[in-house]
């Protein structure tokens, strides 16, 4: 925001919708109770619809598809891999705890037996 309106880079950027979420939301918030904010963006409205149209369109070669799953799949597995040591850690540490309350419950009941046998 450049005073009280966004710059015309950041219309420009948001007629585009290529601002992030944030700017976006404050140009979104400001822009209908602005005349010249609404002039500028119904303005740039033409131009952006035709802008796909003004560039020769070019198909991309076949092993980019390829080379974007695998950047994907290295992602996706390494999440998951972060994801499954997060599991495995809270696993352990729950048997740990476990393990120790039931040794705390079991020692006086191993005690008890122990005696009982002795004793009899």
């Amino acid at each position: 925001m450049n005073g009280d309106h966004p710059d015309r880079d950041d219309l420009v950027a948001y007629s585009l919708d290529a601002l992030d979420p944030r700017q976006a939301a404050a140009i979104e918030a400001h822009a209908p109770g602005c005349a010249r904010c609404t002039r500028e963006l119904e303005a740039l409205a033409p131009a952006v619809a035709v802008l796909g149209e003004s560039v020769e369109q070019l198909e991309p070669p076949p092993e980019l598809r390829e080379r974007v799953l695998a950047i994907v799949r290295e992602e996706a597995d390494a999440k998951q891999a972060e994801l499954s040591g997060a599991r495995s850690r809270d696993e352990a540490t729950s048997r740990r705890e476990r393990r120790g309350l039931r040794g705390l419950l079991m020692r006086p009941a191993v005690g008890l037996a122990g005696l009982a046998k002795w004793n009899t």
